[in-house]
């Protein structure tokens, strides 16, 4: 048989070999990947679809705090399931307690300790208690006008729910108020301080206001996916959070004082003619040097006060020298009565006129020494002996 000496390997057929703009990149060296699978899709929102779990949170009073913090959307559908029991509502409310006491009580140990610091303790709780109170049913009639479909337990949880995350917020700042009590110095110690305060506890509340807006959202959401009903505008929502706000600034703004000034002995409640807005421009305006200071002020009052003084003397002296000359026209005429009796009655009237004037003259000298004094003591500004 004769033998095939032709190349084996120009008989059996060869493989195509791909064009280099087919092959496969060095860079997806496993057959199986599917370079595709590496794109993930971008979540519409940040609402998960179940509830978020985490072994290492129990079900004890201090496990709501990292609830609250760390575990949110879990209360949230509990809240959308009226799941959640008034025990969790009151270990809420009962940490949201304790915390605003500990805040007010930092808070008053500025000056007058410890009168201060207790007053403070109870009245910051007050008041988010009371605004709790005042905005509570009108949040639920706008939960059903939005579509919420929610109890008055639900709403209740979750108003709840967003003034404890306020309180938690404030009482992890604390260490801040705190350390600006030990370190800021200087006239303007009790301004900057008070304007501390009121920036800490406005980033606590937007906190707070936040977690009501993204439960309303939540709870909004899974009714749209069970039920097909969407919630209607949220410009009432917000509304209700301005008014809220406002509700919450002005009852803390007529509970004051929180903080003791130094010029000024302790007070459970100070009585002003000014709003918390025109007080907050005015004591922006002090620190940024636009207007006078309190110092300021009382030094110009009391040179006012001064100067009033001493033109109300000479005014004394004018009227004591008019009225000892009429005093010695009428003895005179009442030892020789005159035909005249109209020239006579006039000059007693006006004697009496220019003894009622020496007379209020008299008080209002008094009133001004009074006030003057007080501004002494009060801003330790030397007296002048000579107006005295």
């Amino acid at each position: 048989m004769p033998e095939n000496h032709s190349n084996p390997s120009a008989q059996e057929p060869q493989p195509k070999r791909a064009p280099d703009s087919q092959q496969i990149p060095q860079a997806y060296p496993h057959p199986y990947y599917d370079p595709a699978q590496s794109i993930q899709p971008v979540p519409k929102d940040d609402i998960p679809d179940r509830p978020p779990v985490d072994d290492k949170i129990g079900d004890g009073f201090l496990s709501i705090i990292p609830r609250v913090l760390r575990l949110r959307d879990a209360l949230y559908f509990d809240i959308k399931d009226d799941k959640m029991s008034y025990r969790t509502i009151g270990h809420m409310a009962l940490t949201a307690l304790v915390c605003f006491m500990l805040y007010g009580f930092i808070m008053g140990t500025y000056n007058h300790f410890p009168l201060q610091s207790i007053s403070s303790m109870v009245k910051l709780p007050i008041v988010f208690l009371i605004s709790l109170l005042v905005c509570l049913l009108p949040l639920y009639l706008i939960g059903i006008l939005l579509n919420l479909r929610m109890y008055f337990r639900q709403i209740a949880g979750l108003f709840i729910m967003g003034v404890c995350a306020t309180s938690l917020v404030a009482v992890c700042m604390a260490p801040i108020t705190a350390f600006c009590l030990f370190t800021v110095k200087g006239e303007m110690r009790y301004n900057m301080i008070m304007i501390v305060n009121v920036f800490i506890l406005g980033i606590a509340g937007f906190v707070g206001v936040a977690y009501v807006l993204r439960g309303s959202r939540f709870v909004a959401k899974k009714r749209a996916l069970e039920t097909g009903m969407q919630m209607k505008s949220r410009r009432v929502l917000w509304l209700w959070m301005v008014v809220y706000a406002l509700v919450g600034i002005q009852l803390a703004w007529e509970l004051r004082p929180y903080m003791g000034k130094e010029t000024l002995p302790f007070e459970l409640k100070r009585a002003s003619a000014k709003d918390f807005y025109s007080s907050t421009v005015q004591v922006i305006g002090e620190i940024l040097r636009i207007v006078p200071n309190e110092v300021q002020r009382g030094a110009a009052r009391h040179e006012t006060l001064q100067q009033a003084i001493s033109s109300d003397r000479e005014r004394v002296e004018q009227l004591n020298a008019q009225i000892k000359a009429l005093q010695e026209e009428v003895k005179v005429w009442e030892e020789h009565p005159p035909t005249d009796t109209k020239a006579y009655e006039s000059k007693k009237a006006r004697l009496k006129d220019l003894q009622d004037q020496l007379e209020e003259l008299q008080k209002q000298i008094e009133a001004d020494k009074k006030e003057k004094e007080a501004i002494e003591q009060r801003y330790n500004i030397p007296g002048n002996t000579k107006s005295d």
